[in-house]
């Protein structure tokens, strides 16, 4: 099994990757091919964050939280869906 990085060295990637976007656009310049590079390297280190994010919070709701706390932080999580779906028809209608 692949030996996952820590949250600090991913952080770390991540603003290496915004040292080399910056690198690549300083002065009016664009490389793009350097920046479809960066941008697919951060968009992979993102995504190692997301999953420690998730990761973590799984953690916390099956070993720290009892069942009523559980039920409230599903009750939460749906809100939040339920309002970032509403924050998108709001913009689609908007957009038309």
């Amino acid at each position: 099994m692949e030996e996952r990085p820590t949250v600090t060295a991913l952080l770390k990637d991540m603003i290496s990757g915004a040292h080399q976007l910056a690198d690549a656009t300083t002065g009016g310049k664009f490389d793009e091919d350097k920046l479809q590079a960066t941008a697919a390297a951060e968009g992979n280190t993102f995504a190692k964050l997301l999953i420690e994010k998730e990761r973590f919070i799984s953690r916390v709701y099956t070993t720290v939280l009892n069942e009523q706390q559980r039920q409230s932080a599903d009750r939460l999580q749906q809100r939040w869906l339920d309002r970032m779906d509403h924050a998108i028809t709001r913009l689609e209608k908007q957009s038309r």
